[in-house]
């Protein structure tokens, strides 16, 4: 067995003589190494591969005085018994070779047990090892494959003039962020949400808003915003849409839980049915058809609610601090006693409870009420 230095020796400092070890104190002084110089130096840096070969040694010292116990005691005591039943010198001569070969064989047989259960073990152990290979491998293999598609999926992001191949780079982004490996997760998902914002951000609502009629948004758009609504869980709360141009789209149905929307523009979309659960709307202009869509748990402080049509909208846990709702279609006081707020305009004749001091806004709007609460 080689003795095991020091690492400390190989890849810093070398360590101090002995005696200068038991002089500064770091080796207590009443040490039996102390004052045994250049050899207590080496016993104390090598104690622990030293105990490993004096416990080598006795084990191997064990095994063979057991070995000599069982081959050439055991016969002779075994034949000492014997001695009154058998008076002939020879034939307890013959006996004791007899039982020596048959403890020999057993000895052999042993031998061959212990050698197969060895062999065994090693082939288990390099096989393991193997395993553990062949998964480093596949899993380096993965990650190399997630890295080229997450590239190929922002290359074609970029892509202007084929929406096919924006499409195939959507969905294959999509598989990557469904993948178990969470490292690449929040990168999409960022790609996915600035690659809306920068499309839409062009988009100026015209004077008249009257003449809009919600129109389907480019297919590309719509894939984006059906990927972002199917992000994982891991991701909930991690979308970023705030000032998004969206107004005069129709997204009946959308997914835009948790989505951060706040300052965006949905004036006169079709948001029929959408789910819009624990979404951050503060500040942004919502006078758009939200027939059935769910608000619970929404963030509608400093909204604009004017006109929309909220017949059937669930706003349970809604916050409408300072939103206005005064010009909105179908709100009912059943509706409005779900949700809770301060300062919102109503329809004459509704009320709205406070909400509890941990949902208000932490800075109230100036004394206009059209401004935006600090966020």
């Amino acid at each position: 067995m080689r003795l095991r230095h020091n690492p400390h020796l190989e890849t810093g400092p070398p360590a101090p003589p002995m005696d200068a070890r038991c002089e500064s104190g770091i080796i207590p002084r009443a040490h039996d190494l102390c004052g045994r110089g250049e050899l207590g130096s080496f016993l104390l840096d090598n104690e622990l591969a030293i105990a490993e070969l004096a416990g080598a040694v006795l084990i191997a010292v064990a095994l063979l005085w057991l070995i000599w116990l069982l081959w050439w005691r055991f016969p002779k005591w075994q034949v000492a018994r014997l001695a009154l039943k058998i008076r002939d010198p020879k034939a307890r001569a013959d006996v004791e070779d007899n039982f020596r070969k048959t403890v020999g064989q057993g000895l052999g047989g042993v031998a061959v047990l212990i050698a197969a259960g060895v062999a065994y073990l090693q082939f288990t152990q390099q096989q393991q090892a193997a395993d553990r290979q062949s998964e480093r491998s596949v899993a380096a293999a993965r990650a190399l494959l997630l890295s080229q598609q997450v590239s190929k999926g922002f290359e074609d992001l970029g892509n202007k003039d084929s929406p096919m191949i924006v499409l195939g780079g959507i969905y294959a982004l999509e598989g990557v962020m469904q993948a178990p490996e969470r490292q690449y997760h929040r990168p999409v998902l960022e790609a996915l949400c600035a690659f809306v914002r920068d499309r839409l951000r062009d988009r100026k609502p015209p004077s008249d808003m009257t003449k809009i009629s919600p129109e389907p948004p480019a297919t590309e758009i719509r894939a984006a915003l059906t990927v972002i609504g199917r992000r994982p869980a891991d991701l909930a709360n991690a979308a970023d849409l705030s000032h998004v141009q969206l107004w005069g789209l129709l997204l009946d149905r959308a997914h835009l839980s948790r989505v951060d929307l706040f300052d965006a523009n949905l004036s006169l979309a079709d948001l029929f049915g959408a789910d819009l659960s624990h979404a951050d709307l503060s500040g942004a202009d919502i006078n758009a058809n939200l027939f059935g869509a769910d608000l619970s748990g929404a963030n509608l402080s400093d909204a604009n609610l004017f006109g929309a049509n909220l017949n059937g909208a669930n706003l349970s846990d809604a916050n409408l601090f300072y939103a206005d709702l005064s010009g909105a279609k179908g709100v009912t006081q059943a509706q409005l006693d779900k949700a809770c707020g301060a300062n919102a305009k109503l329809p004459p004749g509704l009320t709205l409870k406070p909400c509890p001091e941990t949902a208000a806004p932490a800075v109230a709007p100036p004394n206009n009420q059209g401004a935006t609460p600090e966020r």
